[in-house]
């Protein structure tokens, strides 16, 4: 397992670029007649997705941070 401490604004930043990359290997899946090939950007679809996830998971943990339930 690799570990990367990022700041919030890092984070932000680096969903932001998956997001898009995402949106351009969707379309690229689409477009691509090689089985082997589109597989491939499935499974990189799959991953990228995974660490949107986690980044969203850590912007959550933020917004709790910043935003504490009142008792």
């Amino acid at each position: 397992m690799l570990t990367i401490d990022l700041t919030f604004a890092e984070a932000e930043m680096l969903a932001e670029i998956l997001e898009s990359f995402l949106g351009d290997l969707r379309l690229e899946i689409a477009d691509t007649e090689k089985k082997a090939f589109r597989d491939r950007m499935k499974e990189e679809e799959q991953v990228i997705k995974e660490l949107l996830r986690k980044l969203a998971a850590r912007e959550k943990m933020r917004a709790e941070d910043e935003n504490p339930p009142i008792a």
